[in-house]
């Protein structure tokens, strides 16, 4: 992996089905993490859910490496990017340089904005020469 070939593709899906269609605790679960985690409400996104395999596969090809974050997104990616190198990211967001761009959804906490993670992961990744 080279870091001149870094950079951040990020899409806002839209939600799978309606949010009049999920259960009672899943929509308090959801209200939670609008609140707490992500401020993110469930029916955020403007790309319809259908089109996450060919989007990825579009914009991820056999010549990247994909960086995330924790073992339940992994496996999720997993089953849209065959032969992929992904690499999990180890321990908390807290021990990455500082790193703080505009997001328009997370501004001013940007602790919870997936955009500012990755480019967090990628200066640590710099740091500690893992492009070699």
């Amino acid at each position: 992996m080279q870091p001149d070939a870094f950079y951040i593709r990020h899409i806002h899906f839209a939600p799978p089905y309606p949010e009049k269609e999920l259960d009672k605790e899943v929509i308090k679960q959801n209200l939670y993490n609008k609140k707490n985690i992500n401020q993110l409400d469930w029916n955020y996104g403007e790309t319809p859910y259908i089109y996450i395999k060919e989007l990825m596969q579009q914009f991820v090809t056999n010549e990247y490496t994909v960086l995330v974050k924790g073992p339940e997104k992994k496996k999720f990616l997993e089953q849209y990017l065959d032969n992929i190198e992904l690499i999990d990211m180890p321990g908390s967001f807290e021990k990455y340089t500082q790193f703080k761009h505009r997001c328009p959804i997370h501004f001013p906490t940007f602790s919870r904005c997936a955009v500012n993670h990755v480019a967090q992961m990628f200066v640590h990744m710099e740091k500690t020469n893992q492009f070699e």
